[in-house]
Parts: structure tokens; sequence; C-alpha cells
């Protein structure tokens, strides 16, 4: 379990009301994030799509920045979710690495996630001082990789299979990020061609 590299909260919500207008910022920053982009973000803006008091979002928020790094952190916990299961799970591990490594990437993109956090891309250009946070997040999938490589039986050594898990873990992400900007004909489309092009990549070092 990671720590989180900063507070990103005043106060974590006990009552199931004000987890209830916790959910209300965020989905709001999400909506203001997709129709505006996260330039137009502000906490007054927040407030008002949320349809809340300003002083609900300073309750436990001390700025917009602590709004998106919260709801990068849930995502990416999500994620890391799905990592773990796939690490633990007596099925998953009896699988072949062709199909154990198609299921992960499936499982990785939860259907409508990629569209509730479209708003997102490019947020570490516009906020760096979250770039720690996906810094941390990636850490945590090169470590998953490697031990799941080693456990494969994988050809090549530890530096050759960190480099292949930093450029699928940016491929993944740029693939969905070029989707949203109409660069490909479709994010259906997008994914077929990553997934090939890491079956082929893996294929270089498995048996």
């Amino acid at each position: 379990m990671l720590s989180p590299l900063k507070p990103p909260m005043r106060r974590e919500p006990q009552q199931a009301r004000s987890m209830k207008a916790v959910e209300k910022i965020c989905q709001a920053t999400l909506e203001i994030c997709r129709t505006q982009g996260l330039s137009a973000l502000n906490t007054n803006l927040i407030a008002q799509v949320a349809g809340v008091d300003i002083s609900s979002v300073y309750r436990f928020f001390p700025d917009k920045v602590s709004i998106v790094y919260y709801i990068i952190e849930q995502w990416m916990s999500d994620i890391r979710g799905v990592w773990d299961r796939f690490e633990t799970d007596p099925e998953q591990l009896k699988l072949p690495w062709q199909e154990y490594f198609l299921d992960l990437s499936r499982e990785w993109q939860v259907e409508g996630t990629q569209e509730k956090y479209s708003g997102l891309s490019g947020v570490w250009a516009i906020y760096p001082e979250l770039n720690a946070l996906d810094l941390q997040h990636r850490e945590y999938f090169i470590d998953f990789f490697i031990r799941q490589m080693k456990r494969f039986g994988a050809r090549g050594n530890r530096q050759q299979w960190r480099d292949l898990a930093v450029y699928l873990y940016v491929m993944e992400d740029d693939v969905h990020m070029l989707a949203t900007t109409r660069a490909f004909s479709s994010l259906k489309a997008g994914r077929a061609l990553f997934l090939d092009t890491m079956v082929f990549l893996l294929g270089q070092h498995l048996p």
C-alpha cells in the first residue's frame, strides 16, 4: 500500500453526507475538465457546478490542485488494485503469458474509465507539482512487471525489462490520450494496435 506523497485533503469525510459532498466536488471537477478544460478550473466554479457552498469545498480541500490530486490518487489506487489482484489470483497465475498480459491490459482499462477521466489529459504539464504522483505510480507498475517477467522465465535482464515496462506504461496512457484527440479512428482501433504491439514486444523476451 502506497502512502500519499502529501495530504491531499484537509479532512477525510466520515459521515455519509460528507462523503456525498466530496463525491459531488470530484464529479464537478471532472465535468469541468471534460467540457471546459483543466485551465478553466477554479474552486468557485467547482462549487457552482457541484451545487455546494464554497465553504464545503474548502472544508475538505485547500485548493483546486488538491482536488485534482485526490481524484488522480483514487484513480491510480483502483488501477493498482487490478495489478495486485493479478499477482494473487490463482486463476490468473495459471494463464500463459500471452493471456495473462492481455487480460491484465483489458482489466486495467475499466469500461467507462477513460471517458470519465478524459479531461485530465495533459494534467502533468499543467500541474507539474503532481508529477511525483505519476512517478510513484509508474514505479509500482515497473516493480510488478519485473516480477511477472521473472515468474514467466523471461530472457534478458532486469534493466531490459524495466525499459520495456516504462515503454508499455507510457504507451498505454498515450493511446487513450490520442484517442480523445481523434488521432485514431476510434479508441478500439488504438487499443488493438497497442495490444498487438505489446504481445510482439513481450514475445522478444518470453518463450
